[in-house]
């Protein structure tokens, strides 16, 4: 052919770039639902490659021979923040695990490959010069819950005589992707790779270990080991690591991020983060230092801030403005994130953002309107209304209101992810939707002072204790009133009927508002005296830090006792308070109250 006779005119190293990209176009080909399989594919354009003649036949073959791909199925290992499904939290069923590693490990999964053939093909292959490998040591029956792993020690085995034929320190190392199974000495022998091999350009790390562990201890990844002695560069494009199962220590993260200055792609998809700074400053500090990262994920299955808990640390923030001006697809679920996070990011190329967090987002206040202006998708999972934390990231209510039904208006605390697909910011059409929805459509919220004994379970179950004595005795006193003046039996009865009728129409009012909490003036001293002793109780604890009360309040999930009224007749029967989920006796516990 054509090709046959240029092909000898060509110089060597013309011949090896086209021997080279044509292993590289064969090796990335994906499955396409075709009759023949990625494997077959990639295998029939290599020989048609190798047939043009000998010289190139030769350049297939070191080419091939410097690549060991063990995982059958090729795939992309992306990382993006739409179209895909929120890491399982701790806690969470079997259903939430297999639609998670369905988005990420495709449609084949739980299915492992087995180990003992990989290392027989590695062995025969050359594979310890390769320049670039992929392969898959996952424990067969490891990534499903309920299982007894340990049961298969020969399998465990395996994995790490796998990961001991790498040798290291490898120079001629650049690309690693392993799918693995957690444990503690697997993770230790992946830890001393990295260690000793600086020179990675992408480093892919995936584990479908269950978060939940029933017979080991949580194995832990210590970055400050691994790159203690490394120089950094721009050398690392994609850092990629993706283990429910796994903890992540950072206590002194300049070397890790050091690494990450030329970063395209970066993911930290794990168990917790331990560091010696709060959680989002210390992705803000990452950020700061990666910015030409166009992807990143931050994302905690048990996201516990104890920094941040305890006030450790202030709550300095170095950087004024962090610019990630590549920036398009960004995760982050972590304890705490409000819109100060959000305040300090420049990322005018941001198209899909994806928040969840354990706190209000909108709680210190709002970015400026068309702070991301090029915003197309946005999905928040955090407490309060719903509004608020989509204007709380700067969002016009032009940009999200049609993605947002009339039921989810009058919510004061929708604890739910909310996907929302928005519009072009425009000022004028904006300005149209300043009073809308209208008030009697909106929340009624309280200020921060009101709403104390609403998000902390401890001064919820005292103010509300007080509160609904202090309604019994009012209504006690008004049936003695009404039993003194009024003679007549059957007017007694309306009235008692009357006030059963009433209280069960404000029964059910607070229980559509989801709590019990009322802002009458004569319920204000007994709101103030269980103000009072949580105050008493919070300094305590605080001592000398700042702010761990505002913090812990927002940390405990609130809780609300509701009263049930049992059907009698018409004389007035005891009414029982159930008991509060806050973890203390109620104060009232064993008396009857009446209404």
């Amino acid at each position: 052919t054509g090709f046959e006779m240029s092909s000898k005119n060509l110089h060597v190293e013309s011949r090896r770039k086209i021997a080279s990209g044509g292993v590289d176009d064969a090796m990335n080909v994906n499955d396409a639902g075709g009759e023949s399989t990625p494997f077959l594919t990639s295998a029939q354009t290599l020989q048609n490659l190798s047939l043009v003649d000998k010289d190139m036949a030769d350049l297939v073959h070191f080419c091939t021979e410097r690549r060991f791909d063990g995982i059958p199925d090729w795939q992309h290992y992306a990382v993006r923040a739409h179209l895909t499904h929120w890491m399982p939290a701790v806690g969470e069923g079997e259903l939430e695990h297999q639609l998670y590693w369905f988005v990420h490990l495709g449609r084949n999964w739980p299915r492992v490959t087995a180990v003992r053939p990989q290392i027989v093909w590695y062995n025969k292959s050359g594979a310890e010069k390769a320049v670039w490998l992929r392969a898959d040591i996952r424990v067969r029956g490891s990534n499903i819950h309920e299982t007894m792993r340990d049961t298969r020690e020969a399998l465990w085995q395996d994995s790490l005589e796998f990961l001991s034929r790498i040798p290291i320190p490898n120079p001629t190392l650049r690309v690693l992707h392993l799918l693995f199974s957690v444990r503690a000495d697997v993770v230790k022998a992946i830890s001393d790779i990295l260690r000793q091999i600086p020179q990675l350009t992408e480093i892919v790390l995936i584990s479908d270990t269950p978060a939940e562990f029933t017979s080991w201890a949580r194995p832990v990844l210590d970055l400050d080991k691994i790159y203690a002695n490394q120089e950094g560069g721009q050398h690392l494009k994609r850092f990629l690591l993706r283990a429910p199962a796994l903890r992540v220590t950072s206590h002194q993260p300049d070397k890790f991020f050091s690494n990450l200055r030329g970063a395209h792609t970066i993911c930290l998809a794990v168990h917790h983060i331990r560091s010696s700074i709060r959680t989002w400053q210390w992705t803000l500090k990452m950020m700061n230092a990666a910015p030409d990262v166009k992807a990143l994920e931050i994302v905690e299955a048990d996201p516990w801030d104890l920094v941040h808990i305890h006030n450790q640390e202030p709550q300095q923030q170095p950087h004024a403005r962090i610019e990630v001006k590549s920036l398009m697809h960004l995760t982050v679920c972590v304890y705490h994130l409000d819109a100060l996070f959000f305040t300090l990011l420049d990322a005018p190329a941001l198209k899909y953002l994806r928040a969840r967090t354990h706190s209000r987002i909108g709680r210190v206040g709002f970015c400026d309107k068309n702070h991301f202006p090029a915003l197309l998708v946005a999905n928040l999972w955090c407490r309060g209304p719903v509004i608020e934390r989509f204007e709380a990231i700067g969002l016009g209510k032009s940009q999200f209101l049609h993605n947002i039904g009339v039921n989810l208006y009058k919510r004061r605390d929708h604890d739910d992810e909310v996907l929302a697909y928005l519009k072009r910011f425009d000022p004028d059409r904006d300005a149209l939707y300043d009073n809308f929805p209208p008030p009697e459509m909106l929340p009624v919220l309280e200020s921060d002072q009101e709403t104390m004994s609403v998000t902390s379970g401890a001064d919820s179950a005292s103010s509300e204790s007080l509160q609904e004595h202090h309604d019994c005795e009012n209504g006690a006193e008004d049936d003695e009133d009404n039993g003194a003046d009024d003679d007549d039996g059957e007017d007694n009865d309306d009235d008692d009927s009357a006030e059963e009728e009433d209280f069960e129409d404000s029964s059910s009012d607070e229980s559509m508002s989801g709590s019990s909490y009322t802002d009458s003036s004569e319920d204000r001293p007994h709101q103030d005296l269980a103000q009072h002793a949580q105050d008493e109780n919070m300094s305590d604890i605080e001592g000398e830090s700042v702010g761990l009360g505002e913090d812990a309040e927002e940390h405990a999930s609130p809780s609300f006792g509701h009263i049930e009224q049992q059907q009698g007749g018409p004389s007035m029967e005891p009414v029982k308070t159930l008991a509060l989920s806050s973890g203390e006796d109620s104060p009232w516990d064993g008396e009857q109250m009446y209404f």
